[in-house]
């Protein structure tokens, strides 16, 4: 082949790869703007089912999918809402929500124990989700319990999460909001002797249990969903009907749980 064949031949392949070019950049309708110094990625079609831009990885596995319609979707082709996650995401722990925003809301993680997911709305109220325990608290050795006098059951040890709500005895609520108390003993007291155990909401009777010894022991199990507002307590309470002073042991059956749901 000649100089000047040559030359046609690769005058022809230049032309070539121009139309190839051209063709997917109509295709995919990528425009720059270089004043703006911003790239658009514009779709062919306004089916729905249709992918406006996707990304994969080696395998072809679908990394992230803008539809046309503007559902995205992450770890998978198959949006169902404005945003699709195929799996976990993972939000920084921070101390505050952002700025309020008028009309929208935020999620975040606060940064201090136990590290629990919020919704702040856009007045700058913050919302604690979901079932989160606040308090377990179990007692710091064998109480005495006298017979036929309500007594006020000296819970003290927390171990769970260490907040500061349970003080002198008693929890007190840090956040306005409804929670779920339960709470057991252990008493060892003759067949036959009851052995009751009471809710006190801010000092008066919410909810109460008796148990009548079957042998040896009674274990009272006592729970109630109450509302609390911020300073308001609750206090565990018992008493037995037996002719001698009994007492409460330590162990996996004497308890005191409280957690704030709503």
């Amino acid at each position: 082949m000649g100089i000047s064949g040559l030359k046609d031949l690769t005058l022809k392949i230049e032309q070539w790869v121009l139309v190839l070019l051209f063709t997917f950049l109509i295709q995919v309708s990528v425009i720059f703007e270089a004043m703006a110094a911003d790239t658009t990625i514009k779709g062919t079609t306004a089916d729905s089912n249709a992918a406006s831009l996707e990304v994969t990885n080696s395998s072809n596995t679908s990394l992230l999918y803008v539809r046309n319609d503007g559902n995205v979707g992450v770890g998978t082709a198959s949006p169902n809402q404005e945003l699709t996650i195929e799996g976990t995401m993972s939000l920084k722990e921070q101390a505050d929500a952002d700025a309020d925003t008028v009309a929208y809301g935020q999620v975040w993680v606060k940064d201090t124990a136990p590290n629990t997911l919020y919704f702040t709305d856009d007045a700058g109220t913050d919302v604690q989700l979901g079932f989160t325990s606040r308090c377990s608290v179990g007692l710091a050795g064998n109480q005495p319990l006298v017979h036929d006098v309500w007594t006020k059951v000296l819970f003290a040890t927390e171990d769970y999460d260490n907040d500061g709500e349970f003080t002198s005895n008693r929890f007190t609520a840090k956040k306005a909001g409804w929670y779920h108390v339960d709470s057991s003993l252990y008493v060892i007291v003759p067949v036959l002797v009851r052995v009751e155990l009471d809710v006190r909401v801010n000092g008066t009777s919410k909810r109460f249990h008796r148990v009548e010894s079957p042998a040896n022991y009674a274990c009272p199990v006592v729970s109630a969903d109450i509302y609390l507002d911020v300073g308001g307590y609750v206090e565990i309470w018992a008493q037995q009907d037996g002719d001698d002073d009994r007492t409460i042991y330590v162990g996996v059956a004497t308890w005191f749980n409280i957690h704030r749901f709503a």
